[in-house]
C-alpha cells in the first residue's frame, strides 16, 4: 500500500478527505479550511514524491510546498507522530521549536547596533509612561528617540514596530527579514509563549502589553492564518478591537472557523473605550483588565457582533 492511501486512510473524515489515485489525496487544509475537490482550482493536496516521502501543498493559501510546511499539515491533523518519522526526510523547519531564522545582512547586523535601552527620562520612556506602560521599558529599545518594539528569537532582533516620536499618533511596521514560510516576524512576544496555554491575540503590541495576560500575542502585518502554523493546536483567544472592524474580523474568523476558537465579548461594562490601552490609561489597572478578559470569553460571537442581531449596533 502506498504511504500516501495509508495517509488517506487516516485523516480524520471531518476533513472530506479524497483519494484522486495511489500518489495524491486532497482533502480541507487543515491551515486555512479550504476545500476543493479540483487540482487545479485551488486544491489542498498530499502527494508521493519520487523518493516516497509526504509533500504537502494548498494551493490557495499558499501554505506547505516544502518539508516544514508538510509537517505542520501534519501536525494539525494530528498524524504528526505517525508520518513525520526519519524516512520522511530531514525537516527545514520544526513545529515545536519554531523556525530556522534567515540570516541578516550586514546592513541590518549594523541598524541593531544602533539600538540602546531605553533610559528613564528619554522621550521614548516618556510616551511608555503616557500610555501606562512604563513596565516594560526595559524589554523595548530606542533608537535615535524612537520606540522599536521587538519581534525576537533566541535572544535576537528580526524585525519589530516602530513608534515614532512626538508624533504619538504616527506608527509604522517595519520589518528586517521574512522567513521561508511567512512574516514569522510580526508575531510580538512569540518567544514568551505556552502554547499549551490559552494564547490571547491582539491587533496591536500596545493592546498586547495592556492586557495583563502573559500568554499574548500581537499579530500586527500578519495574517492570522498564517500565525496558525505556530499556534493552530492551541486554545486562541481573540480580543481585537472594540470597534466595528475589530469586531467584523473577529465575525469573519468566527464564520470561518465555527467552534474552533474563542472571542472576547465586549459588553457595556467595558465603556467606551476602543481597546485595553485606552482603558489603562483611563486608570483601570492590568489586573482589572485580565480579570475583565477571564469573564467575557465565549465560542460563539453572534449574538455579540453580528451587525443584524444581537448587542453590537
Amino acid at each position: 500500500m502506498s504511504v500516501i492511501r495509508k495517509l488517506y486512510e487516516d485523516i480524520p473524515q471531518r476533513y472530506s478527505p479524497v483519494l484522486k489515485d495511489n500518489r495524491v489525496a486532497l482533502c480541507e487544509c487543515p491551515i486555512c479550511g479550504h476545500v476543493t475537490q479540483h487540482l487545479d482550482r485551488g486544491a489542498t493536496a498530499f502527494i508521493e514524491t519520487a523518493d516516497g516521502n509526504i509533500a504537502f501543498k494548498c494551493f490557495y493559501c499558499d501554505n506547505g510546498g516544502k518539508k516544514g510546511g508538510t509537517f505542520v499539515a501534519l501536525k494539525e491533523l494530528g498524524l504528526y507522530d505517525k508520518y513525520a518519522t526519519a524516512n520522511s526526510g530531514k525537516a527545514d523547519f520544526d513545529f515545536d521549536k519554531g523556525f530556522s531564522p534567515m540570516a541578516l545582512t550586514s546592513v541590518e547586523e549594523k541598524y541593531l547596533k544602533r539600538l540602546k535601552p531605553v533610559e528613564k527620562g528619554s522621550e521614548a520612556y516618556k510616551y511608555l509612561e503616557s500610555r501606562g506602560l512604563e513596565r516594560y521599558a526595559s524589554v523595548m529599545y530606542d533608537f535615535r528617540g524612537n520606540i522599536l518594539y521587538p519581534c525576537e528569537y533566541d535572544g535576537k532582533i528580526y524585525g519589530g514596530q516602530y513608534r515614532f516620536l512626538p508624533q504619538v499618533g504616527e506608527k509604522i511596521v517595519r520589518f528586517f527579514k521574512t522567513d521561508k514560510y511567512g512574516s514569522y516576524y510580526a508575531i510580538f512576544r512569540k518567544k514568551n509563549i505556552d502554547i499549551s496555554k490559552p494564547i490571547y491575540v491582539f491587533e496591536g503590541v500596545e493592546d498586547c502589553l495592556s492586557c495583563g495576560k502573559e500568554n499574548a500575542i500581537a499579530i500586527f502585518g500578519l495574517t492570522f492564518e498564517k500565525a496558525l502554523r505556530w499556534f493552530g493546536n492551541s486554545k486562541l483567544v481573540f480580543c481585537f478591537d472594540n470597534d466595528a472592524p475589530g469586531k467584523d474580523a473577529m465575525m469573519k474568523i468566527y464564520e470561518r472557523y465555527p467552534d474552533r476558537f474563542w472571542f472576547l465579548a465586549y459588553d457595556e461594562t467595558f465603556g467606551e473605550y476602543k481597546d485595553f490601552n485606552d482603558r489603562l490609561k483611563s486608570g483601570y489597572s492590568f489586573d482589572d483588565n485580565n480579570d475583565y478578559i477571564s469573564s467575557h470569553i465565549i465560542k460563539n460571537p453572534v449574538k455579540y457582533y453580528k451587525k443584524d442581531g444581537g448587542n453590537d449596533d
